[in-house]
């Protein structure tokens, strides 16, 4: 039961923050959703919409934005993130079929590499 109200803070925070956060410059072709997916979320900068949610969780409930930064995170991605993230650039993230609302929903991202080497480490260090 836990584990649902934390997901439902994390979305909660994540559509508040697109909301706020929005993208200086739209990408070429950003309303196509390719045929493999279900829908597509663009950030246009990882970190501030990462800031912007854990300051919206801190109003919500104080001293929590640290945890729902790293919850929501690992909701959207599934690689850890650390320095081989490149936190100023740009994130789409794709669901995919099936349809599964919830933290076992099936998604593929396209990440800002800031260190491909880390990232290929951790990738192995994820899927083996």
């Amino acid at each position: 039961m836990k584990s649902r109200f934390i997901f439902a803070a994390c979305v909660c925070c994540m559509l508040l923050a697109v909301k706020k956060v929005s993208a200086a410059e739209p990408a070429a072709n950003s309303d196509r959703i390719p045929a493999f997916a279900l829908g597509r979320l663009t950030l246009a900068h990882i970190g501030p919409f990462l800031d912007q949610s854990a300051a919206f969780a801190n109003q919500l409930s104080s001293n929590s934005g640290p945890i729902a930064k790293m919850a929501l995170a690992n909701v959207l991605f599934k690689v850890p993130f650390d320095q081989s993230i490149q936190f100023d650039g740009p994130a789409i993230i794709y669901l995919l079929e099936p349809l599964n609302p919830g933290p076992n929903q099936e998604t593929a991202s396209i990440l800002p590499v800031a260190d491909a080497a880390a990232l290929k480490k951790n990738l192995a260090g994820v899927y083996g």
